[in-house]
């Protein structure tokens, strides 16, 4: 019985294989294509987590100001030029702290025509990470309010020891926005680029110039 087993799976084996060489033969890949999907099936899953941009704290609803719309619109130039361009990006949908997980995203899309997902709030947080764990973009772009993102990663890495975003590298978290967490293997902690003033002539022409920048990894 077992030998017979053994058979009827090699048998299996074979005709998977022989159907296999006739798709190749009847419909050719190209070498391009190969190495595409080689790549794509050993690539390393990376997950990019950063704070909203500047918000502006005149108004009872928290919207994004001058700098935080710079910034926003900023982003993609920067992301395009160090190479972390995003596969799928997630914004905190929230409608008692306004939009402003959503205004930061909404120069990724335009740009980069990335999906956007907003269908999670703080209670959803668990429920946003095994949908990302599972899904199949490779770099993922998460966009959230800064004291929750430490939660988001303790989830996503399974090490409760991480700590708050205002821990490591800065003591104050209230006014940085130039800051992204990136977990692949490990949570590591980059800076990104400064804004001086409202200029974006002056700051875009510049742009390349700010590399990622290591502050701490956990």
């Amino acid at each position: 019985m077992k030998n017979k087993c053994v058979e009827n799976q090699c048998v299996a084996i074979i005709s998977m294989l022989t159907f296999m060489i006739f798709l190749l033969i009847e419909f050719p890949i190209s070498t391009s294509t190969l190495i595409s999907v080689s790549k794509w099936l050993t690539q390393e899953k990376e997950i990019i987590i950063m704070r909203h941009s500047e918000k502006d704290k005149t108004f009872s609803i928290d919207i994004l100001s001058a700098k935080g719309y710079l910034r926003s619109y900023l982003n993609p130039i920067w992301f395009k030029y160090n190479n972390l361009v995003p596969d799928c990006i997630y914004a905190k949908h929230s409608i008692s702290s306004g939009d402003r997980t959503i205004e930061t995203a909404i120069p990724f899309i335009l740009e980069f025509q990335t999906p956007l997902i907003t269908n999670y709030s703080r209670k959803k947080i668990s429920t946003m990470v095994k949908e990302i764990k599972k899904s199949n973009c490779i770099r993922t772009l998460i966009i959230w309010e800064s004291w929750e993102i430490a939660e988001i990663a303790r989830l996503l890495t399974g090490d409760n020891n991480v700590k708050g975003w205002n821990s490591n590298p800065y003591k104050n978290h209230i006014d940085v926005y130039n800051m992204l967490w990136i977990i692949t293997t490990q949570l590591k902690v980059y800076k990104t680029f400064d804004i001086h003033d409202t200029n974006f002539d002056s700051i875009a022409d510049h742009i390349s110039h700010f590399r990622p920048t290591l502050m701490s990894s956990f």
